[in-house]
């Protein structure tokens, strides 16, 4: 069989050329290759997306995403919390009208821990955003502005609607 300059034999194409070139385990080694290439890849992205609309954690808890937040000293010195928290999970879901605010500093450290509530008690459809309130103590050394990370919240004693 001729070959011309570039490697393709003229009737076949270049790649084409090149895999008839290959012997028959070289040619299942690639192939196995490339499927556990594309189910890593895949299942890297579908982890990553999964993490967003998790189910339920252990422990009949879930995360909601925290839009935003507030937090200021109050007269009492406790410290006030504000925020909006969205469901971002595809169903609607059903939230008793308590739910526990975290706070971590830069290093990972909790170091706000504030029992709130939400506005509403009830159903929140997909997308929608509901404001939640709290107040309590920041532990020493720390002021609003260490919270750098943000708030995580869980929300216990829910049920899908």
């Amino acid at each position: 069989m001729s070959m011309d300059s570039n490697g393709s034999d003229r009737k076949t194409g270049k790649f084409a050329g090149w895999w008839n070139r290959r012997g028959p385990l070289t040619r299942a080694a690639i192939i196995v290759l490339g499927v556990i290439i594309w189910s890593a890849a895949a299942y890297s992205y579908g982890y990553d997306k999964g993490l967003d609309g998790a189910i339920e954690y252990e422990k009949d808890s879930f995360q909601v995403n925290v839009v935003n937040y507030t937090i200021q000293k109050g007269q009492d010195g406790l410290y006030e919390i504000q925020g909006v928290i969205q469901n971002n999970y595809d169903k609607p879901i059903l939230l008793n009208p308590s739910l526990e605010v975290k706070g971590f500093d830069s290093s990972g450290e909790m170091v706000l821990y504030v029992p709130a509530f939400i506005t509403v008690s009830g159903e929140i459809r997909p997308g929608e955003k509901v404001k939640f309130r709290g107040e309590g103590p920041i532990l020493d050394g720390h002021d609003p502005d260490d919270i750098i990370i943000g708030i995580k919240t869980e929300c216990s004693g829910y049920g899908w609607a």
